[in-house]
């Protein structure tokens, strides 16, 4: 619903994504976030994720490791 709700916007300049990596920096690990809103196009990073620099807004939904 958080997806199709940002969607639906049609921010200009800007693509929402859902359950695609990103790079952040110092970090081995490239997390999935549940969606997130990235500046320009997702064919605008054909070499490689999106990075912290890229993303505007990140959000990540849990119910069931909302305790961790």
């Amino acid at each position: 619903r958080t997806f199709l709700a940002l969607h639906e916007l049609r921010l200009p300049g800007y693509a929402v994504e859902q359950e695609t990596p990103m790079a952040l920096r110092h970090e081995h690990s490239v997390p999935e976030p549940d969606v997130k809103i990235v500046r320009g196009r997702s064919e605008d990073y054909p070499r490689g994720f999106v990075t912290t620099a890229d993303v505007p807004l990140v959000i990540e939904v849990s119910e069931s490791t909302l305790a961790e």
